[in-house]
C-alpha cells in the first residue's frame, strides 16, 4: 500500500471574507495518488476542492474553498479522513503529519522560513544591488578619467569608458527607482480586491481612460526594472569593450583581460535582458506572443519527440530550464568572472589602476546580491486566473448580463491585471484562463465529484503530473484533442 504524509497546508482570507486553503502535495506523491483526498473533501458540505498548482515553481496543490475555520479543517484531515479511507477501502494511506498547523496564506512568499537578515536582503535586493553597482561605477569613472596611455589616438580621457560609467550609473539608478516595490509583491487576493473595483465602478469613458499611453508606459517601466537596467548596462559594456579593443594592440595582455571581461559583461547583460524567469514576465510579452512560440515550448516539443531520453533536445531542455530558473543568478555568475578579470587588469598594469580594482570589488559584492534577486515573479497563473474568476462570478452587477458583456468585462480585467507589477502573465492567456475557470461554476453540485473542468490547453503538461487528478483523464483529453484546443475538460 502506498503511504503519503501531508505536512504543508496554508490557509487565509479569500475574497469577500471567505476562507480558503492550499493543501500541498508531498514531494514523493506520484501522479493520481491523492485523488481520494480530492473526493473526500468534495463530499463535505460547503467545501469545494479543485486540483491546481501554485506559484512560480508550479507546486501541485489542492485548492479548498468554503472553510469554516482552521481547527475544523485540520480535524477533518486528522480524524475524519482516515476513517473515510477505511470505509471506502482505498488502496492508499494518506495522513496528516502529527503537529501540522496551518501556515498563513501568502501567495507570493518565496522565503517565509528564512532568518530576519536573509529576509531583509531578499526584500531589498534590487536597491542593495543597485547601490553596490553605483559604488563600482565611481571606480570605473576614476579609471576612465586617467589619461589613457595606449589609445591609438591622442585623448586626455577615455571617453568610451566615461560613457560606460555613466551608462552603468543610469542602469543602477533605474534598478533602484523602478525595482524597489518588486521585492515585496501583494498577495493575489489583496491584488484582486484592489484592482477590480477600479474597473467595476467605471463607466465606458472612464474604462478607456484607465490605461492612457502615459500609464501604460509607466507600467511597462515598473514591470521590467531588470530588463531596462540591463539593457542600459549593455550599452555601457559595449562602450567598455570598444575602449579595451582600441587599446589592446598597444596595451598588451593586461588590456586583453579588460576586453574579455567587457565581453563577458555584455553577455551577462544580454541574458539578464532577454531570458525570462520560469513563470515570470517575458520582455517579449510586449508583442503578446503565444506561449507556444517561446523557446522553452519549442525545446519541450523536441524533447517529447525524442526517441531516447537524454539526447540533444533533453540536454537543451535541462539547460534552458536551468537558465530560466534564475537568469539573474546566471548573469551574476558570468559577471563575477568578468569582474575578477577587471581586478586582474587593474593590478597587472605597469601603473596600477585603483579605479578598476575598486570597481571589481564593488561589482563582486553586487553580483552576490544579484543572485538573490528576481525579475518580479508574482502569483502563478493558476493563482491569478482562479481568483479573478471567483471575483467576477461573485459580482452582482454581472448577474443577468449577456455572455458577450461578461466576456468584455473579462477582457478589460485581464488588460488591467497585465499592467500590475505582481502579474507576470500575458493578458490573452489570462483572458482564456478566466473564461475557462468560470465554466466550473456552471456545474451542478452533484456533478462536482465526477467532472473537473476549467483549464487551458497549455496546462495539460502540469496536470498530467498532479497527484490530485488521475493521469488517464489528461491522457484521454490528449487523445481526443491531439491538436491542443483552447481548453481542457477532464471527465
Amino acid at each position: 500500500m502506498e503511504n503519503y504524509t501531508i505536512d504543508k497546508i496554508k490557509t487565509g482570507k479569500g475574497l469577500a471574507g471567505s476562507r480558503v486553503a492550499l493543501v500541498f502535495a508531498p514531494q514523493n506523491a506520484s501522479p493520481g495518488s491523492l485523488v481520494a483526498l480530492t473526493r473526500f473533501l468534495n463530499e463535505q458540505p460547503h467545501l469545494r476542492a479543485i486540483p491546481g498548482y501554485h506559484g512560480p515553481y508550479q507546486q501541485h496543490v489542492l485548492r479548498v474553498s468554503g472553510l469554516r475555520d482552521d481547527t475544523h479543517f485540520l480535524s477533518l484531515l486528522q480524524d475524519t479522513f482516515p476513517q473515510w479511507l477505511k470505509e471506502h477501502e482505498e488502496p492508499v494511506s494518506i495522513q496528516l503529519k502529527p503537529g501540522t498547523s496551518c501556515d498563513p496564506l501568502d501567495e507570493v512568499s518565496h522565503f517565509p522560513h528564512q532568518s530576519v537578515m536573509k529576509r531583509f536582503v531578499k526584500e531589498n535586493t534590487n536597491a542593495l544591488t543597485g547601490l553596490a553597482y553605483i559604488v563600482g561605477n565611481i571606480g570605473l569613472l576614476y579609471s576612465a578619467w586617467l589619461k589613457p596611455r595606449s589609445m591609438p589616438f591622442a585623448t586626455q580621457h577615455d571617453w568610451f569608458k566615461t560613457y560606460s560609467a555613466v551608462a552603468y550609473t543610469a542602469g543602477s539608478a533605474a534598478l533602484i527607482a523602478l525595482g524597489h516595490k518588486a521585492d515585496r509583491p501583494r498577495d493575489v487576493y489583496s491584488l484582486m480586491e484592489n484592482v477590480y473595483p477600479k474597473l467595476r465602478h467605471a463607466d465606458e469613458n472612464q474604462r478607456a481612460e484607465i490605461h492612457s499611453t502615459a500609464e501604460r508606459t509607466l507600467a511597462f517601466l515598473k514591470n521590467h526594472p531588470w530588463e531596462i537596467s540591463s539593457a542600459i548596462n549593455a550599452s555601457g559594456a559595449l562602450a567598455h569593450l570598444t575602449s579595451a579593443t582600441l587599446r589592446r594592440n598597444q596595451g598588451g595582455i593586461n588590456t586583453s583581460y579588460e576586453a574579455l571581461s567587457a565581453l563577458g559583461t555584455l553577455t551577462a547583460m544580454s541574458i539578464a535582458t532577454l531570458v525570462p524567469e520560469k513563470e515570470g514576465r517575458d520582455v517579449s510579452g510586449i508583442f503578446d506572443r503565444s506561449d507556444d512560440d517561446s523557446m522553452l515550448a519549442t525545446v519541450n516539443t523536441l524533447k517529447e519527440q525524442e526517441r531516447k531520453p537524454g539526447q540533444t533536445a533533453g540536454i537543451m531542455h535541462r539547460l534552458a530550464d536551468w537558465v530560466q530558473e534564475s537568469p539573474l543568478a546566471v548573469s551574476a555568475g558570468i559577471q563575477a568572472v568578468s569582474n575578477v578579470g577587471y581586478g586582474v587588469a587593474g593590478i597587472k598594469r605597469a601603473q596600477t589602476d585603483p579605479g578598476l580594482m575598486a570597481m571589481s570589488g564593488a561589482y563582486l559584492a553586487g553580483n552576490i546580491l544579484q543572485t538573490q534577486a528576481t525579475k518580479g515573479r508574482g502569483p502563478g497563473f493558476d493563482d491569478i486566473v482562479t481568483a479573478a474568476a471567483a471575483i467576477i462570478h461573485s459580482d452582482p452587477l454581472l448577474a443577468g448580463k449577456s455572455p458577450q458583456e461578461i466576456d468584455r468585462q473579462i477582457a478589460r480585467f485581464a488588460d488591467i491585471l497585465s499592467d500590475e507589477q505582481e502579474v507576470v502573465h500575458k493578458k490573452k492567456r489570462m483572458d482564456k484562463g478566466i473564461k475557462e475557470r468560470l465554466e466550473r461554476y456552471k456545474l451542478p453540485r452533484e456533478q462536482e465529484n465526477e467532472i473537473l473542468t476549467g483549464f487551458v490547453a497549455s496546462e495539460k503538461r502540469i496536470l498530467k503530473d498532479s497527484p490530485f487528478v488521475k493521469p488517464r483523464y489528461v491522457d484521454k483529453v490528449l487523445a481526443d484533442n491531439p491538436e491542443g484546443g483552447e481548453s481542457i475538460r477532464m471527465t
